[in-house]
C-alpha cells in the first residue's frame, strides 16, 4: 500500500467509527484532498477489500478494513514516535517518514 493509501484508511477509520458509514466528500475534507484524489484512494482500497463504498461515495469498513487499519495505527505511532527522534527532521517530516516506512510493510500476515 502506497503512503497515502495509509492516510486514507486512517482518516476512513477515524470517521466511520465502528460500523457506520460517512460521504466520500468527508473523507477529502478530512485529508484536505480533492474529490477526484480520494475517489482513487478509496477505489484501490476497495481493491483490497478494506473498504466497501457505494456507487454514489458512501463509504464503510468492514471487519477486515478495521482490523489492517489498526494495525497500521499502531505500527504508524511505534514508527513517528521512534523517527521524531531523530533532530534533523521536522515534524511534519517525521510524519511523512513514518508515512514511507510503514507503506513499505505487509498488513495481510
Amino acid at each position: 500500500m502506497t503512503s497515502s493509501q495509509l492516510r486514507c484508511l486512517l482518516a476512513c477509520q477515524e470517521l466511520c467509527g465502528a460500523g457506520e458509514s460517512i460521504a466520500s466528500k468527508e473523507i477529502a475534507v478530512h485529508m484536505r484532498l480533492s474529490r477526484p484524489s480520494v475517489h482513487r484512494l478509496l477505489e484501490a482500497l476497495v481493491r483490497e477489500e478494506l473498504i466497501e463504498k457505494e456507487p454514489y461515495g458512501t463509504v464503510s469498513m468492514p471487519e477486515r478494513g478495521r482490523l489492517v487499519a489498526s494495525r497500521v495505527r499502531q505500527k504508524y505511532d511505534r514508527m513517528l514516535k521512534a523517527v521524531r527522534n531523530i533532530p534533523e527532521f521536522s515534524g511534519t517530516e517525521a510524519e511523512e517518514g513514518a508515512f514511507l516506512l510503514v507503506s513499505c510493510l505487509d498488513f495481510d500476515s
